[in-house]
C-alpha cells in the first residue's frame, strides 16, 4: 500500500493551515441555507429541509420520484484558476444510489466540455467523503454539482461539508476563530454547526496544502484494534501510528503537532502527536487517533436522546469536536442512558456493544456503524497461524437486564434494591427493613444511599405532621420525632411540630451523588430542643415501634434489575467453569438487548476461541476499516481484531466470528439429511471450530 503521511507543525492550530489560506467561521450556523447556496435542479427532489443529528446540521433533500436527480452548490461567480482540483461531498441516502457523479458545471451550461466530473460511485447509509479529483481551465463561474442516478421515490438524501480544494490538499477544519471575510468561498457547510463552520477567504490556488510533507520517513506501523462486541470484551482502543524519520533541525518540534496518514488523498487517520524521541540519527514519533482522547475520567449526566445525540454528549465531554458519521438507520434510535463518573472510553464501548454497533475513527471523523459490514481480502492472505485456547469453557453466562425507564417525580427512596438470590428487584418504597436515620443535638448526619438508577435531580423533602408507613407521598416529605426526655420524665417521646422544627434550623436535604447513582441525604437538627435528641426521621406505629417516614422523589433513569441465565451447552464434564462471565451494566436495558448480548458472549465461552493470524499486502481496505472486517478462511468466518499496517504489508489476528447468517448462505438449499450425514458422527465442539463444512 502506498502510503502518503502529513505532519502539521505547531504553533499551527490542529486542522488549520497557514498563508495563503486562512480559516473563517460563517456568522451563524444556519448561514448557508440562509445564503440558498444549496439547491436542487430536478423536479425528482424536493427542496432541501435543515436537519440535525444532535452534533450538527446537515440538509435532507427528499426524492419525490423515480429518476435522475441534481444537486447543486449554486454560487455562479465562483472564479477558479485553470488546474487540477478535488471535488468533495459528505453525503449519506436511506438507500444505495448507483450510477452517481461529483465535479463542477459552467454557469447553466449542457455541453459536455463545461460538465466536468469524477468516476462513477455509489451511496452509502453512512456518511460518507466522496472524492472527485478534476481538471478545469480557468472561469468565473463554475458550480458545484452532484448528480444522482435512478433511485426510488421516498428516498432520503443527506449531504453536508461540500469543498473545492487544490489536488492534494485535505479540507480543512479549524479550532481558532478568525474574523469572518467577504470574498469567494469555496467551501459549504450545508448548514453544520458554527464550530465547523469554514470557508476560505483567499482564491484557490495550486499552492502546497496545509500539511508538510514528511520527508525521509526510514518506517512506519498503523496499529488497529476493532471493535468489541460483547461488554464481557474490554479490548479495542485508539489507533496508533509510529513514524520513524531521519532527523532534521526541527524534528524535535514536531511534539503536539497533527499527523495525518493519506490514502489516495483521502485522509484515513489523525490524531495528535506524542513526544518526539531521538536515537542522534532517527526520530521516533507516536500518534494517536482521536478515540485516545476518550480514555480519561469524565462526569457525564444522565441523557435521554437519541444514539449519535449520546455519543456526541460522550465526545464532546472530552473536548472531541470533529465530525461523527453515525449509520442513517441507527442514529435517531432512542436512548435512555444513566449518568457517570468513569473512564469515557471504557463507557463508549460498554454502550457500542450493548447498542449492537462499532467505533471507529477515520480520518477526521468518528463513526458509529453495524458490524460485520466490511469484508477483507483473505484470498491474498500467507503465513496463517491457527490457535485455539479452551481454558475459558463454562456450562453459562449471565447478563442483567436493567429495565430501564426515565420516570419524572418517581419515589426513589427508600430504595428499590436487588435481590441476589431470587435475580429480581423490589420497587422503591417503605419496608419494614427501611433503615431510621437520626440525628443527635447541635450536629449534622450525612448518609449516602445507592439507589436502583441513575438521577438527573431529586425534589428537595418538606417535613410534615404525619406519614403513613405504605405512604408513597405525592412529593418528597418526612417526619421528626424526639426520642429523648423532657425535664428526665420518662416515655415523652414525640413527634416535633413541622413549623416549630423548621423555625429552629432543623432540616433534611437530598443530593444526587457524584455518580448519579446515589443520594446524600443530610439532616440538620439546628437548635431544637437538646433534650428530645436524638431526632429520629420517623413515626410510631402505635406498638411502641417506629418506622421510617422520610419519602424522596427524583426524576432520571429508574431501573427494575433482573438476572438472566444462558447456557452455552457444555455440561460439567465438558466445562469445568459453571459461570463463564456475569455482564452487569446498565446500558442493557430491554431483555431483547440482554438476549442480542448474550448471542454475542455465548460464543466465547461454548466453544474453543479460535484465532488466526496472517499478513497479506492486499488486505482490500484502507488502514482504518480493517480492523472489524471479515473474511472467511476454511469453513470459518473471522473477524479481524488487530491489524498493524507497515512498509511490508498488514499483518493481522482475527478470531472465529461465523454467524448464523454464514451458517444460512451456506445450508440454505440442503436439507437436515444432508447435515446430519455430515455431523451425526461429531460433536458439538468440532462442529465449532468449522461450522460451514458441508463435507
Amino acid at each position: 500500500m502506498a502510503v502518503n503521511i502529513g505532519i502539521q507543525q505547531p504553533p499551527l492550530p490542529r486542522y488549520a493551515i497557514g498563508l495563503p489560506l486562512s480559516l473563517n467561521y460563517l456568522a451563524t450556523p444556519h448561514a448557508t441555507l440562509q445564503r440558498r447556496l444549496w439547491s436542487s435542479t430536478s423536479a425528482t427532489l424536493g427542496a432541501p429541509i435543515l436537519r440535525t443529528d444532535e452534533t450538527e446540521q446537515f440538509l435532507r433533500f427528499t426524492r419525490a420520484s423515480a429518476g435522475a436527480a441534481v444537486v447543486t452548490i449554486n454560487d455562479s461567480s465562483l472564479a477558479i484558476p485553470a488546474g487540477t482540483f478535488d471535488v468533495r461531498i459528505w453525503i449519506r441516502t436511506s438507500a444505495i444510489e448507483t450510477s452517481c457523479t461529483l465535479g463542477l458545471r459552467r454557469g447553466q451550461s449542457q455541453v459536455t466540455a463545461d460538465n466536468i466530473t469524477g468516476a462513477i460511485f455509489s451511496t452509502t447509509t453512512a456518511w460518507t467523503a466522496t472524492l472527485a479529483t478534476i481538471t478545469i481551465d480557468a472561469a468565473t463561474n463554475w458550480t458545484l454539482v452532484l448528480r444522482l442516478g435512478n433511485g426510488t421515490a421516498g428516498t432520503l438524501i443527506d449531504v453536508k461539508l461540500g469543498s473545492i480544494m487544490p489536488n492534494g490538499q485535505m479540507p480543512f477544519v479549524g479550532d481558532s476563530k478568525v474574523a469572518l471575510g467577504s470574498t469567494d468561498f469555496y467551501y459549504w457547510e450545508g448548514a453544520t454547526n458554527g464550530s465547523r463552520s469554514i470557508r476560505t477567504t483567499r482564491n484557490l490556488s495550486n499552492a502546497p496544502g496545509p500539511y508538510y510533507a514528511v520527508e525521509n520517513l526510514t518506517t512506519y506501523t498503523i496499529s488497529e484494534n476493532a471493535s468489541p462486541l460483547s461488554p464481557a470484551d474490554t479490548t479495542g482502543g485508539a489507533t496508533t501510528v509510529q513514524l520513524g524519520i531521519r532527523e532534521f533541525d526541527d524534528s524535535m518540534l514536531l511534539g503536539g503537532g497533527e499527523l495525518t496518514v493519506l490514502d489516495s488523498g483521502r485522509a484515513i487517520i489523525q490524531g495528535g502527536i506524542s513526544s518526539p524521541t531521538s536515537d542522534g540519527n532517527t526520530v521516533s514519533i507516536t500518534s494517536m487517533s482521536v478515540i485516545a482522547r476518550l480514555n480519561v475520567v469524565r462526569r457525564v449526566a444522565p441523557f435521554v436522546g437519541s444514539l449519535d445525540g449520546y455519543i456526541a454528549t460522550l465526545l464532546a465531554s472530552v473536548g472531541v469536536t470533529r465530525p461523527l458519521n453515525v449509520d442513517i438507520g441507527i442514529a435517531e434510535r432512542p436512548v435512555a442512558v444513566p449518568g457517570f463518573k468513569d473512564n469515557v472510553l471504557t463507557r463508549v464501548k460498554e454502550f457500542c456493544a450493548a447498542q449492537g454497533v462499532e467505533l471507529s475513527d477515520l480520518g477526521d471523523a468518528v463513526y458509529i456503524r453495524l458490524p460485520r459490514t466490511r469484508s477483507f481480502n483473505g484470498s491474498d492472505v500467507t503465513q496463517i497461524g491457527t490457535s485455539a485456547d479452551a481454558s475459558q469453557l463454562a456450562q453459562s453466562v449471565e447478563v442483567f437486564n436493567y429495565n430501564s425507564r426515565y420516570l419524572v417525580n418517581a419515589l426513589v427512596y427508600p430504595p428499590a434494591s436487588y435481590d441476589d438470590a431470587t435475580g429480581t428487584s423490589s420497587d422503591a418504597g417503605w419496608t419494614m427493613d427501611a433503615a431510621i436515620l437520626s440525628v443527635d443535638s447541635g450536629s449534622v448526619t450525612t448518609i449516602e444511599v445507592p439507589v436502583l438508577g441513575s438521577l438527573v435531580s431529586v425534589e428537595q423533602p418538606v417535613c410534615v405532621k404525619e406519614v403513613a408507613p405504605s405512604d408513597g407521598a405525592a412529593g418528597s416529605v418526612y417526619t421528626v420525632m424526639g426520642q429523648g426526655s423532657v425535664d428526665g420524665g420518662a416515655g415523652s417521646i414525640q413527634t416535633l411540630d413541622p413549623a416549630v422544627w423548621t423555625q429552629l434550623g432543623g432540616s433534611v436535604t437530598v443530593k444526587v451523588g457524584d455518580n448519579f447513582d446515589t443520594i446524600i441525604i443530610t439532616i440538620t437538627s439546628g437548635t431544637n430542643e437538646p433534650t428530645l435528641a436524638p431526632f429520629a426521621i420517623s413515626m410510631g406505629s402505635g406498638d411502641s415501634t417506629y418506622y421510617s417516614t422520610l419519602r424522596v422523589r427524583g426524576t432520571g433513569i429508574i431501573n427494575r434489575k433482573e438476572k438472566f441465565t444462558y447456557l452455552t451447552g457444555l455440561s460439567s464434564t465438558e466445562a469445568s467453569g459453571e459461570v463463564g462471565v456475569t455482564i452487569d451494566t446498565a446500558y442493557v436495558q430491554t431483555r431483547d438487548m440482554a438476549d442480542r448480548v448474550a448471542s454475542e458472549t455465548v460464543p466465547m465461552f461454548s466453544r474453543p476461541v479460535v484465532n488466526i493470524s496472517g499478513t497479506t499486502d492486499n488486505p482490500g481496505l484502507m488502514p482504518g476499516d480493517i480492523a472489524g472486517s471479515r473474511f472467511r478462511s476454511g469453513d470459518s468466518v473471522y473477524r479481524v481484531i488487530t491489524a498493524p499496517t507497515g512498509e511490508s504489508g498488514t499483518s493481522f489476528t482475527a478470531v472465529a466470528d461465523t454467524t448464523m447468517d454464514d451458517f444460512d448462505a451456506v445450508w440454505a438449499l440442503r436439507t437436515f439429511d444432508d447435515f446430519d450425514a455430515v455431523w451425526a458422527t461429531r460433536t458439538d465442539l468440532q462442529f465449532a471450530g468449522a461450522p460451514l463444512r458441508q463435507t
